[in-house]
């Protein structure tokens, strides 16, 4: 029963946003008002206590939602900014990681440093859906937009392996640079290679029943539909990250 009733209460809190947002406040990004009120829902004695399991939320919600953010990004536009897009997605989130968790540590000296910086890596990298949302209907510089969405498709990596590194290095006490690097390598490339091939075989198979004459919508759709699932759980089987490969496949 507490599972319904949250959920019902998350619901009306979505619609109760879009409606503030539609006759209010419609120059506040709608992310903001959602943010607001799911603060004043958790002050408020509103039975919304229930547990779900973070790894299917990550497989139902956060990898479609990449999957459709890849897909709209112009992999033109992408393939032209590409530079400073994985400047921005790796140096940047490593630089902010680390500059984050030393104020963390420096403001509360009682936590140590490598859970200051675990929270840094939660906080540092940005999301894909929520700059859309932010910068919707915004008018910004040429390829300013190009470089964000970029930048929030593949910061993931940067941000899962530093969250990891830190983790590993609060509870062992120990740090070592090559498997830090070791590990970044194999989640970030394993990511974009098992992406790419989970993206061109589902196009493929597009191809092949077009050629044999299944023209049915509903096939297509879902294809469409099946490739984030099969691209993230087929990464996360390899330890490589799915989140990457439900991007990578999008922009296939």
């Amino acid at each position: 029963m507490e599972m319904t009733e949250g959920l019902l209460v998350f619901i009306a809190a979505i619609i109760l946003s879009s409606l503030i947002h539609s006759l209010f406040l419609p120059k506040v990004p709608l992310a903001f008002i959602q943010i607001i009120l799911g603060v004043l829902i958790f002050l408020t004695p509103i039975p919304v206590n229930f547990r779900f399991d973070t790894e299917v939320f990550m497989v139902a919600l956060i990898a479609p939602l990449l999957f459709i953010e890849g897909v709209n990004v112009s992999r033109v536009s992408l393939k032209r900014y590409i530079k400073p897009v994985m400047m921005m997605a790796l140096g940047l989130v490593f630089t902010t990681v680390i500059g984050v968790g030393f104020f963390i540590h420096w403001v509360w000296p009682s936590l140590p440093m490598p859970a200051g910086f675990a929270l840094a890596a939660v906080l540092c990298p940005t999301d894909a859906v929520a700059v859309s949302a932010i910068t919707k209907g915004k008018i910004l510089p040429k390829g300013s937009m190009t470089i964000l969405e970029g930048e929030s498709l593949l910061n993931d990596a940067a941000g899962i392996i530093s969250f990891k590194i830190a983790v590993a290095a609060l509870i062992t006490g120990a740090f070592s640079i090559t498997d830090a690097v070791g590990q970044f390598l194999i989640t970030s490339i394993g990511g974009l290679v098992i992406g790419l091939l989970v993206g061109i075989i589902l196009v493929r198979l597009r191809i092949v029943l077009a050629r044999k004459g299944v023209e049915s919508n509903n096939m297509f759709v879902f294809v469409q539909l099946l490739t984030p699932f099969v691209s993230y759980l087929a990464a996360e089987v390899f330890h490589a990250s799915g989140i990457i490969a439900a991007v990578i496949s999008g922009l296939v």
